[in-house]
């Protein structure tokens, strides 16, 4: 009798296997998939024998490129959103700070909807603009306006709260984020006052004004960053 159970354990533990694969969808990539020429989130299937049986089972991987589990094609808020908690996380290290609030409330946001809004909205103005040079999910850094290095003098006080404030974040093009780095002058510092933190109508991408033009631009015809 236990040997019949022990023979039927394989068959039951794929039977479940496939009854779950069911419920969610298969939207990342491995190198064992079977997918069209790459891009970013691209949906792919890897099918796979079922161990010990004659099933075959739908087996959900991460994406091989960017390691994640939310698809930037089939969940693009939950991929968003993992990015700014990722970037919340990351500015609070810098600071020397322990997480210690919900994301939300470092955020200044009332709900998940208003801050996605607005870093779609920085990323829609951009590819209007420059649509020789376009920002996707997957080809851009979240970057604090007002660089992380510019808080760190500030003390705990109220101005710290702005560093995540999400008013004070936006979509870059890795090149121009690596390229803009903590550059800040008293003139972005006054801009960024008068135009920028907490005003939630500012939908566009800023960069450093006394900077050169960033890299996306060095071979564009387009014009350089909106200003205010």
């Amino acid at each position: 009798m236990r040997a019949r159970l022990l023979y039927l354990v394989p068959l039951i533990t794929a039977l479940q296997a496939r009854g779950l694969q069911a419920m969610r969808p298969a939207c990342a990539l491995s190198p064992a998939a079977v997918f069209l020429p790459h891009d970013p989130g691209q949906r792919a299937i890897s099918v796979l024998p079922a161990q010990r049986s004659g099933l075959t089972v739908q087996k959900k991987t991460q994406c091989a490129k960017h390691k994640v589990t939310a698809c930037p094609a089939c969940q693009p808020k939950d991929y968003m959103q993992r990015r700014v908690v990722k970037a919340v996380g990351s500015s609070l290290k810098r600071l020397g700070l322990h997480k210690t609030q919900p994301i939300l409330t470092y955020l200044g946001a009332d709900s998940w909807a208003q801050v996605l809004h607005l870093l779609d909205a920085k990323r829609d103005a951009w590819n209007m603009q420059h649509p020789e040079t376009p920002m996707t999910l997957t080809n851009i850094a979240l970057d604090h306006i007002r660089p992380v290095s510019a808080f760190s003098s500030d003390g705990v006080g109220a101005q710290l709260q702005l560093c995540n404030h999400y008013t004070n974040l936006q979509p870059l093009l890795h090149e121009d984020n690596a390229w803009k780095g903590d550059n800040w002058s008293a003139t972005d510092e006054a801009t960024w006052h008068e135009h920028i933190i907490l005003k939630t109508s500012y939908d566009t991408v800023y960069y450093p004004q006394a900077a050169p033009p960033q890299p996306s631009l060095l071979c564009a015809p387009s014009p350089r960053a909106i200003r205010p």
